[in-house]
């Protein structure tokens, strides 16, 4: 294969050849460049080079849980303590399935909508298996988390909106207090 380097000064009138890239988008795949320069017969060095191109997002990550389990009311809200660490996780796919898989990047926001703010939690670089996972101390309000998957040449996708919690900072009501010389028995009337 040769190089730069290899190229000798050309004497005589060049043969060149031109190929056009498409009009639009050039599909996936494996590219390969040769450059010849060669004098009249034919004689010269050449240089080759290889690409890809890599426009395929990796899949999506799904489920995301968060660990440990916390309490859930009637209406499917999880609540969660803050200032105590959770463990956010998600599956995607390895870098074993295909090497591609670079990172997945777990985020937060106060609200969802086009335009909101969204801000790292914190990002899972060990693609060996298909589970990523952060920790994350909420403070005290309403989240929405997602998970970005990215691949090596920085196509992602962006899992579903994960809603429905709060974080709940206000401890309960303290009990009533008893003094010890009151009367508590009951009698059935």
């Amino acid at each position: 294969m040769g190089t730069d380097m290899d190229l000798e000064a050309l004497t005589g009138t060049p043969d060149v050849t031109f190929y056009m890239i498409p009009d639009g988008p050039i599909p996936d795949g494996q590219y390969h460049f040769y450059i010849l320069a060669a004098d009249e017969v034919r004689w010269g060095s050449y240089m080759d080079w290889t690409f890809e191109i890599d426009l395929t997002a990796p899949e999506q990550p799904v489920d995301i849980m968060i660990d440990p389990a916390t309490y859930m009311n009637m209406f499917d809200e999880l609540f969660l303590k803050a200032g105590e660490t959770y463990t956010l996780s998600v599956t995607a796919p390895s870098s074993a399935d295909d090497g591609s898989m670079n990172r997945v990047e777990f985020q937060q926001a106060v609200a969802n909508f086009p335009g909101a703010t969204w801000e790292t939690i914190g990002t899972d670089y060990d693609v060996a298996d298909n589970t990523y996972s952060v920790l994350w101390t909420p403070d005290t309000e309403h989240f929405y988390l997602r998970a970005i998957a990215y691949d090596y040449v920085e196509n992602y996708v962006i899992s579903e909106v994960f809603s429905s919690f709060h974080v709940d900072g206000v401890g309960p009501e303290a009990p009533l207090t008893v003094q010890a010389d009151m009367d508590l028995t009951h009698t059935p009337k």
